[in-house]
């Protein structure tokens, strides 16, 4: 939860960002995004790749840790169906997202304004809560300190043994 929590804040702080250098909520209007915003767009893509569960980002840490626990409890057919569920999350939600920082084509949205939007600029305020969340996903993507890993066992225990 620890890392979801972070990744949401740094998806939504990108979000943001894109929706009011743009002034749309639209997909379709958001675009060439890293080539306006290099540094937000690589924060904002890192959190996208991040939130599917991929690999060096600590969500895919989480992910592992259940998949572990699902073989290791003989539930190998969910532990697979969630890995396929997990691919296909990670197709789809990229694809938007490379829509949104790599196409520079006029869309549907564009169109209907007469013309390309001309983002406003992204202010240092808005990047900086960015960095402040994907550094400790890389960071927990690799190591979790041994006090944490002892807190989460006694939660884990308390509620092991409290009939959940």
């Amino acid at each position: 939860m620890f890392n979801h929590s972070l990744n949401k804040s740094l998806m939504f702080f990108g979000a943001g960002s894109a929706m009011r250098s743009f002034g749309t909520k639209e997909i379709a209007g958001i675009r060439a995004f890293g080539h306006h915003f290099p540094t937000a767009g690589a924060l904002w893509l890192a959190g996208a790749v991040s939130i599917t569960g991929a690999p060096i980002f600590a969500l895919f840490l989480s992910e592992i840790t259940i998949m572990r626990g699902g073989m290791a409890q003989s539930f190998a057919w969910a532990v697979w169906v969630m890995a396929i569920l997990l691919i296909v999350v990670f197709v789809g939600f990229l694809n938007h997202f490379r829509a949104m920082f790599y196409e520079a084509e006029v869309g549907f949205y564009e169109a209907e304004v007469g013309g390309a939007v001309k983002p406003a600029p992204i202010s240092a305020w808005c990047v900086i809560p960015m960095i402040l969340a994907v550094v400790p996903l890389l960071v927990f993507g690799f190591w979790w300190p041994e006090r944490l890993w002892t807190y989460f066992g006694t939660i884990w225990a308390a509620i092991k043994g409290g009939g959940w």
